[in-house]
């Protein structure tokens, strides 16, 4: 086949819009690893969070429609308690049920409290060493400093 024969062809396939590609259906691990994935490398809390779970869930995966995300993004914002905790565990719910609530809530809580019990035995284990203590004591000013120019304290 000529390099015309083969850019002819390729011209009379039709281009396919994003709107027209059918979604793959979620799995539970395929869920929990979205959640797992934005839940723990957005900066910012919950809001950024919600969003970049947005265009995951509604515009990239399509496995939520945009009414959906609204219900779970304004009951997460009712809610008592923490609004990202929430909102995975309506989106997770709607989307593969009981299941997919607790995969939501468990992938961004989990991490985060495995990096807090691990920052909590290794203080306790060099909390005796000047070094250690030395370098607790500086990241506390850094952090201190940078949270009141932050503010605009000074």
């Amino acid at each position: 086949m000529s390099d015309a024969e083969r850019a002819g062809s390729r011209a009379e396939q039709p281009i396919q819009s994003p709107d027209s590609i059918q979604p793959t259906p979620p799995t539970l691990g395929a869920l929990a690893a979205a959640y797992l994935r934005i839940g723990n490398t957005t900066f910012g809390g919950g809001i950024p969070t919600i969003a970049a779970l947005q265009r995951e869930l509604v515009h990239r995966k399509k496995w939520l429609s945009a009414e959906d995300y609204g219900l779970a993004f304004a009951l997460a914002r009712v809610t008592p308690g923490t609004n990202i905790l929430a909102f995975v565990a309506a989106t997770g719910s709607q989307i593969l049920g009981f299941a997919g609530a607790l995969a939501g809530a468990l992938a961004v809580t989990v991490p985060s409290a495995i990096l807090t019990i691990m920052i909590t035995v290794g203080y306790e284990k060099w909390s005796g060493n000047p070094v250690v203590l030395a370098g607790i004591e500086g990241t506390v000013a850094a952090v201190s400093g940078m949270m009141m120019r932050s503010a605009d304290f000074f």
